[in-house]
């Protein structure tokens, strides 16, 4: 059992103790348990992952079951950074198509992608949690004026440079959400931004217990 072998080193020093720790495992065969609040050390070090929140276990599974099938809200912040975003509106049917509506005077509205009306029976114009991860969060416009009436845009509030590509934090007027850019575009803050949802990563949550919706 590892409790936390790595918490008082340096970055460079923790990167490859992180590798000497797995060669280890690896060569000896052995069952290694390691405890760490640190998500990347979990994610580069663990076969499976046991998520706890104050004693409870959230979820276990593979890196990437958690990190794409969320059970829910808390293992979708918690694992990865950026974490994923999570916004609140309501679902709406138009000719058998589902729509998501970002509540508030947010401009964020797409139609899922693949689902039917059927499929969330009796959740229209309920309060529902779309989760997203940042990377599907595409800019396809932008521009350096920018009004508070501008219809179908957001204001970039920060942009975090990240070598080959940029978190872009973006204020939507009811959410703060992050999305993902080229590092190379000249967005600054206080830019206008037309964002675009790849609705067929998104996940949905319930508001009230934070469970992830099965429909």
């Amino acid at each position: 059992m590892l409790d936390e072998p790595l918490s008082n080193l340096d970055q460079k020093l923790r990167m490859h103790l992180r590798m000497e720790i797995r060669n280890i495992q690896r060569s000896l065969k052995a069952t290694m348990l390691l405890v760490t609040h640190d998500q990347t050390e979990a994610a580069a070090m663990g076969d499976r992952i046991a998520l706890m929140n104050r004693g409870r276990i959230e979820q276990v599974g593979k890196t990437l079951e958690l990190y794409r099938l969320p059970a829910n809200m808390f293992v979708a912040e918690f694992m990865a950074y950026p974490p994923m975003n999570l916004i609140l509106g309501y679902l709406t049917s138009r000719r058998d198509e589902v729509f998501f509506q970002e509540s508030g005077s947010g401009p964020i509205s797409f139609r899922l992608a693949g689902l039917q009306t059927t499929l969330f029976e009796g959740r229209f114009r309920d309060e529902i949690i779309v989760g997203v991860r940042p990377e599907s969060v595409l800019v396809r416009g932008y521009c350096k004026a920018f009004t508070h009436h501008s219809r179908g845009w957001a204001r970039a509030m920060n942009v975090e440079a990240c070598g080959l590509v940029a978190y872009l934090h973006i204020d939507t007027g009811s959410h703060r959400i992050i999305g993902t850019v080229d590092s190379h575009a000249s967005i600054d803050i206080g830019d206008r931004v037309e964002i675009l949802i790849d609705s067929s990563k998104a996940i949905f949550f319930d508001p009230l217990s934070g469970e992830k919706v099965h429909p």
